[in-house]
């Protein structure tokens, strides 16, 4: 029969060697650990020869003796079936589909509301601003012809000046080239400075759209 030992309350000498060699395995189990305090990077898994390997973002490894750097890219792109462009990755993505004939996507970031629609048929700027100007009140609103540069296209449309509860927008209702029988609206709507002015992220999205936005 296997029977423990009562030992006393007098800790034997062993007792005595193994608490300090427990407490320093602790300590350096601890010393090896990251920083607890601070917020891990992204992880990103890359497949190599049937192997995931787990990389930090932005952190370098060997692919057959050459060093290669990985890293999150900063934007992401969306591709419908009649444009493609870059936007900023911290923008927050919505789709609705519910509407028969009408597909909408909306980027929101921080002070910039990016809406593309696209519809099956006919559709005039001058709807969607008076859609707008009746949803935010039309005496809140004042409307001026506007265009944008994107992609080497001029793009017209109408300009939406709001102001609302103290706060001042601008939402762009652009006309975007088309196939025959469809309509594509981009509407970019920016929070003004307290100046007055355009954000930012307005003029870096834009930017950043300008370069890369690609019509079908």
């Amino acid at each position: 029969m296997l029977r423990f030992r009562k030992f006393t309350a007098q800790p034997h000498p062993m007792h005595r060697l193994l608490l300090p060699c427990l407490l320093l395995c602790c300590n350096l189990n601890l010393s090896a650990q990251t920083d607890a305090t601070v917020e891990p990077p992204t992880m990103l898994e890359v497949t190599m020869g049937g192997q995931v390997k787990k990389i930090s973002d932005g952190s370098a490894f060997d692919v057959n003796g050459t060093s290669v750097t990985a890293r999150v890219s900063d934007v992401k792109t969306l591709a419908t079936g009649s444009v493609s462009f870059d936007y900023p990755r911290h923008f927050g993505f919505e789709f609705d589909g519910s509407t028969g004939g009408m597909r909408q996507w909306s980027l929101d970031g921080n002070n910039v509301v990016l809406m593309l629609f696209e519809i099956d048929g006919a559709g005039e700027v001058k709807d969607f601003e008076e859609g707008m100007a009746e949803r935010f009140g039309k005496k809140n609103c004042k409307g001026s012809d506007t265009s944008k540069r994107l992609g080497g296209q001029k793009l017209e449309g109408r300009r939406l000046d709001i102001t609302l509860a103290g706060t001042a927008l601008t939402v762009d209702i652009l006309k975007l080239p088309s196939a025959e029988g469809k309509t594509n609206m981009l509407f970019v709507q920016d929070t003004k400075t307290d100046a007055g002015g355009t954000s930012d992220e307005s003029t870096d999205t834009m930017q950043l759209m300008d370069r890369t936005i690609k019509f079908n």
